[in-house]
């Protein structure tokens, strides 16, 4: 709420000294991706705005296609969405589950949980926040 709202908002003023940034997430895998430094959040965690776009022209989901693949995988939806909520009652949005697995689909440990906000209207979102880290077992 904190970040993404005024993000979508365009309130550059709220977000001057944000501790989240955009990175380019699909230009490179998990694996071998140099992420920036985030002295704030713990090792191996790190948030980012992330631009998405379409699977296809006519598509309602999002690509996570990897433009530069060095370690072969891909990422795989876990699971449905869960909303996230202010309190027990105001919606502000959902978390989407993300995995990248190997081709044979095993999971590597690297997980982003996907932030977006719920909208009236069924419009795609082409700006996200996502918190990637790697998890052990």
């Amino acid at each position: 709420e904190s970040f993404l709202f005024p993000r979508l908002a365009g309130d550059e003023q709220a977000l001057k000294n944000s501790l989240i940034h955009f990175f380019e997430l699909y230009d490179q895998d998990p694996i071998t991706a140099a992420f920036p430094p985030q002295p704030y959040f713990l090792a191996n965690n790190h948030y980012f705005f992330v631009n998405r776009s379409l699977e296809t022209p006519a598509s309602s989901q999002p690509s996570r296609e990897i433009e530069n693949l060095v370690c072969q995988g891909r990422w795989k939806t876990v699971g449905k969405p869960k909303q996230v909520k202010r309190g027990n009652t105001i919606i502000l949005g959902q978390r989407n589950i993300v995995d990248f697995v190997t081709v044979e689909g095993k999971r590597t440990g690297w997980r982003q949980y996907e932030y977006e906000r719920i909208l009236d209207a069924p419009i795609f979102q082409t700006v996200v926040v996502v918190h990637i880290f790697y998890q052990l077992g």
